[in-house]
């Protein structure tokens, strides 16, 4: 805000809670660990094939509409 033509200087303070960022460590070591990678190839997978059926039997090729003329 400005008075009388000075700027206030502002800081901003970010808190981060304790817990999310154990949690967000604890995720971390699951995501990287050997069955982690194993479950992501694995879904990868999976969601390939759903989009496979998207494509050829429902006859989809686009998804997004970019207006109706």
């Amino acid at each position: 805000m400005h008075q009388g033509g000075k700027q206030e200087e502002r800081s901003k303070n970010l808190h981060v809670s304790k817990a999310f960022l154990r949690q967000r460590q604890e995720m971390q070591e699951r995501i990287q660990s050997e069955e982690g990678v194993l479950l992501r190839m694995n879904r990868s997978i999976q969601v390939e094939g759903a989009f496979g059926v998207l494509k050829e039997d429902m006859g989809f090729r686009r998804f997004l509409l970019r207006g109706q003329s």
